[in-house]
């Protein structure tokens, strides 16, 4: 091991990483994968240990020693590499961790993007259908749109029931249920899918969500400031949470933005403060009903995250 460790140059910081995170045989692989690199180069031969390295790396995990943390390692990379411009590398790390995790909600999202890039977009849903019914998230439910970005909220609301159905019973597959058929203007069906959840489980979404219901329904205005009110002192739901400190964080991080722990960050409920100065309006309310509570929220004096409330309007959820 230390002949692979001390030719491998660069590489070293990266192999001790994984080393002080105890992924001692993604190490050595990539260790070699370094060594074999640099060989063929000197060589001046076609390299192809990369594609090898990975098959090594899988056959690792297939035996069980390898587990989720190597996963985040693998996110990182792909991260990296496709902020460098290496596309086909990152691409390939993204697969690498979805296979090693496939409910890790972003490695899913990324390994997506690269199934479509690849022209194989069934893998695409087979993996974003896959991490839906072990751990339901808002992301998986955008990048599966953005898989068919131009069809009619009839066909959305038709397509994703593979996706919903992977777990039906979960509350973000009703309140998915729920904005798609809000997209369709079919406010009865929309308000049959979200059911009792605003009251038996009350979170700003759920609340945002039976505000748009009751608006498109003719509910007058003081009903639907009620809900939105109701929606500003909600809890924010599962967020991406630390499970050493309890940080919230924007997004998925391998590395807690606040006590440094590795691999911590999930989506989870928090306990710890959560911002209510403003509304999240549901994902897909459409242009109409987004513009309308945007107002009511205004003339009412209510402290609307304006940017927010423009994201949800954008989302590729809301379909031409």
């Amino acid at each position: 091991m230390h002949s692979i460790l001390t030719d491998i140059g660069a590489d070293f910081s990266v192999v001790l990483a994984l080393f002080a995170f105890g992924s001692f045989n993604l190490a050595l692989i990539l260790a070699g994968f370094a060594k074999e690199a640099r060989l063929s180069s000197a060589a001046q031969k076609p390299f192809s240990g990369l594609e090898d390295s990975f098959r090594a790396i899988r056959e690792v995990a297939r035996n069980g020693s390898i587990v989720r943390r190597d996963a985040s390692l693998s996110l990182v990379a792909a991260r990296q590499a496709l902020a460098e411009g290496s596309v086909v590398r990152g691409y390939e790390a993204a697969k690498l961790a979805n296979q090693l995790a496939p409910s890790l909600v972003p490695a899913a999202m990324l390994a997506a993007d690269a199934y479509v890039a690849d022209g194989s977009p069934q893998r695409a849903v087979e993996t974003l259908v896959g991490a839906w019914a072990v751990n339901p998230h808002p992301d998986l439910a955008a990048a599966f749109a953005a898989i068919e970005p131009d069809e009619s909220p009839e066909a959305r609301r038709e397509r994703f029931k593979m996706l919903t159905r992977a777990a039906p019973d979960h509350p973000e597959s009703r309140m998915l249920t729920a904005e798609l058929a809000l997209a369709d203007k079919d406010f009865a069906a929309a308000r049959e899918a979200l059911g009792q959840l605003f009251e038996t489980s009350p979170t700003t979404r759920s609340l945002a969500l039976i505000a748009a219901i009751e608006r498109g329904q003719g509910a007058p205005d003081s009903v639907v400031r009620g809900r939105l009110a109701a929606a500003l002192g909600a809890s924010r739901g599962p967020q991406w949470t630390c499970g050493n400190c309890h940080h919230v964080h924007a997004g998925w991080v391998a590395v807690c933005e606040n006590c440094g722990a590795f691999d911590t960050v999930d989506w989870r409920a928090s306990s710890g403060h959560q911002d209510t100065s403003s509304v999240l309006l549901p994902l897909i309310i459409g242009p109409e009903l987004h513009d309308t509570i945007v107002q009511l929220m205004s003339s009412d004096g209510t402290d609307l995250d304006v940017s927010a409330a423009e994201r949800a309007k954008a989302s590729p959820l809301a379909s031409s």
